[in-house]
């Protein structure tokens, strides 16, 4: 269903295959630092190394001479990729937002092609309007 859906909106040809495309999160989690320094005060110098209480860490991917990174987007040059691959993951982009009725649009989408074709997307920007209270603590 999602391969018609990319075919109908990109014209990319069926006949394009990429075995797997995912994120990077296997092994990931989201952290809380203790002691975070306060935001200094207006017009002062912010070189705190850590900005926020939470954090997400995930594993380092195996990157080597035979993979290749792509950055498929920035923060503000998105949807002009011309190869399959990168007009994939711009329907892709904008699947999240149709998706997402307009709440949340992905930005800076970047990734590791690996060797068998499968592409593994890592440190995306997720940009919202709404407020989210994802309840951490």
């Amino acid at each position: 269903m999602i391969a018609c859906s990319v075919h109908l909106q990109t014209r990319i040809p069926l006949c394009y295959c990429v075995l797997e495309i995912r994120w990077n999160f296997t092994g990931s989690f989201i952290g809380c630092a203790a002691g975070v320094a306060p935001v200094p005060d207006t017009g002062t110098v912010d070189n705190r190394s850590l900005l926020f209480d939470y954090f997400l860490a995930t594993p380092l991917l195996d990157i080597n001479n035979k993979t290749t990174e792509r950055k498929f987007s920035g923060n503000e040059d998105i949807g002009h990729n011309t190869d399959p691959l990168g007009r994939i993951i711009d329907a892709y982009i904008h699947h999240v937002l149709v998706d997402s009725f307009g709440d949340m649009f992905l930005a800076d989408v970047q990734g590791v092609v690996f060797e068998d074709g499968s592409l593994c997307l890592f440190d995306p920007q997720a940009h919202t309007y709404v407020s989210y209270d994802f309840n951490l603590k």
